[in-house]
């Protein structure tokens, strides 16, 4: 499903427009102000559907069929240096690899301020020496390495590598062809949510129930879904 099809009437603007609107297409993609408004709906009901995905994917990691690359970053590690700040589209962090001096990503272990603690050891004493890093911990946009790297035991360029889930492709106004970045049975979500949070806004409260009916069944779906998906990828 598109963003907005006026012709064909195919399109998430569209799907509001029937739900909202007895199916009086322009109500919507018609007035630019209620345009505007529906663009920051679906954007927010496209976070939503997101959110619902990353609550249960496994094996199979969701990502917004809309990008061009994969969601896998490397930057330059600089020795002596503990902090590297991240990039906040990241939703989740898969994995962290450093470079040895070899020339060989080697993957890290993900550890928490409170297991440092367990250590009897604060944060500032634990694996101060630099060396090869062996753990890292995330706090806010903050990838903090254990040891920080030393210049003989790491690669510099390309040294650090993350492996994540990113934010959506968001939607903007002016947009009409641009298809919704996930599994193709649930491109209408985006668009459920968005009439929802419309419908309570403007106390439309037969609507907004049969909005919550429909978005109960529709979030089992997603949950039903990436289950056999994982477990058809786990068996494979």
């Amino acid at each position: 499903m598109v963003f907005n099809d006026t012709t064909n009437k195919n399109g998430l603007i569209q799907e509001c427009e029937t739900w909202l609107f007895g199916s009086d297409y322009g109500a919507i993609s018609g007035n630019s102000s209620m345009l505007l408004t529906f663009t920051r709906l679906l954007n927010y009901g496209l976070d939503v559907t997101v959110g619902e995905i990353l609550k249960t994917d496994g094996k199979w990691q969701y990502d917004d069929s809309n990008n061009t690359d994969l969601p896998i970053a490397t930057t330059t590690l600089t020795a002596g240096l503990q902090n590297y700040t991240l990039d906040l589209s990241h939703l989740k962090i898969h994995g962290v690899d450093v470079l040895d001096s070899e020339g060989n990503y080697q993957p890290l272990k993900q550890i928490d301020y409170r297991e440092i603690r367990q250590t009897r050891q604060s944060d500032t004493e634990f694996f101060e020496t630099d060396g090869m890093p062996i753990y890292y911990d995330v706090v806010g946009d903050q990838l903090k390495l254990y040891p920080a790297p030393s210049a003989d035991d790491v690669t510099t360029t390309a040294g650090l590598r993350v492996v994540f889930q990113r934010q959506p492709d968001y939607f903007s106004s002016t947009d009409t062809s641009v298809e919704v970045g996930i599994p193709r049975m649930f491109h209408d979500l985006p668009a459920l949510f968005a009439c929802n949070k419309y419908a309570k806004a403007n106390s439309l409260g037969d609507k907004a129930r049969e909005l919550d009916n429909e978005l109960a069944i529709r979030k089992q779906d997603i949950k039903n879904f990436l289950i056999i998906k994982n477990y058809t990828q786990k068996k494979s």
